[in-house]
């Protein structure tokens, strides 16, 4: 217990510094000095939230200006490969991105001790996006979130729902999100039922396989261009302390390098639907295959290890 404690404030430590030079000292210490005392004050959570009537505060929300940065959307790019021939050839945000910009103010504000759980070894389980529009670089938006009061229960933990979405000049609203995710823990309650799954399958002679490898350091590359350093993603020693028996790659950026090598072909027609379930870890390093197949209303994608196990699945949809 002590080894493990001790682990993670070198890793709290460790990503401060890395993050100061990435994002800028006041951010970079503003959240992880935050995130490491609340690792602290948070003791005996699991208490306050393994009752039936539990609920979160309705107050847990942010709110801030963002202006997409160019020299971050480069290197966002870069990590995920495919992502920077989609941008020069349709002029446009790819549609994950807003999320990846939101989470370090996303990470502050759950550091604060109106929500229960700890942050870090939270795991995401499902990701929704609805995009109205294209989203251009010289935009200015009002970005929002918001914790869901209710949480559902799982034999894994607790499950938490964060909705997020821009509003821009004109007060409209091109752009939201519900991000799904499980605070690992020992659960006596009930569990709910919760969908974790596409509707159909993919499955059929018309469905495209294509190598998906995931390299070691995936998770370090895609952490520095999103601020997402929970150490599940960084190190397979550090994703042991969190009860993983290896690293395991970020739900954005497997569905984010999918999600751009199916629209580097197939120009978007707003509104656009991106929703996906993770269903079993995807390990680093790990070799995969991405799935694909072209429907009438859009292309449903599956993400399988080399064994055929389903790690991931989900849809691109044009939206009613």
């Amino acid at each position: 217990m002590l080894w493990s404690l001790f682990m993670c404030i070198v890793y709290i430590a460790l990503v401060t510094v890395a993050a100061g030079y990435i994002f800028g000292v006041p951010v970079a210490i503003r959240a992880y000095g935050k995130a490491a005392i609340a690792s602290v004050s948070k003791r005996g959570w699991k208490k306050k939230v393994q009752s039936e009537d539990f609920k979160l505060s309705s107050t847990i929300t942010n709110e801030f200006e963002w202006t997409p940065d160019a020299g971050n959307l480069a290197a966002y790019s870069k990590v995920l490969g495919v992502q920077a021939k989609c941008i020069e050839k349709f002029g446009e945000i790819p549609v994950l991105y807003p999320q990846t910009q939101m989470f370090m103010s996303l990470i502050e504000r759950l550091c604060e001790a109106d929500y229960p759980f700890p942050l870090l070894g939270m795991v995401h389980v499902s990701n929704f996006v609805r995009q109205e529009r294209a989203l251009r670089v010289d935009e200015t938006f009002t970005s929002k979130f918001k914790v869901c009061e209710a949480v559902r229960n799982s034999k894994r933990g607790t499950i938490v729902e964060y909705q997020s979405h821009l509003v821009d000049a004109e007060g409209l609203i091109p752009w939201t999100s519900t991000m799904t995710v499980l605070h690992v823990h020992r659960n006596p309650l009930t569990p709910d039922d919760v969908k974790n799954a596409i509707e159909v399958p993919v499955e059929g002679d018309d469905v495209v396989e294509k190598p998906f490898l995931l390299a070691e350091s995936a998770g370090r590359k895609y952490a520095a261009v999103s601020g997402d350093y929970n150490p599940i993603h960084m190190h397979g020693m550090l994703a042991k302390l969190m009860g993983f028996r290896k690293a395991i790659a970020h739900g954005l950026y497997t569905i984010g390098t999918v999600n751009a090598e199916i629209m580097n072909t197939t120009p978007a027609k707003f509104p656009i639907v991106t929703q996906a379930y993770f269903k079993r870890p995807a390990f680093l390093p790990s070799k995969n295959v991405v799935r694909t197949q072209v429907r009438t209303d859009g292309t449903a994608f599956s993400v399988n290890s080399s064994e055929g196990i389903c790690l991931v699945e989900g849809e691109i949809m044009h939206a009613k």
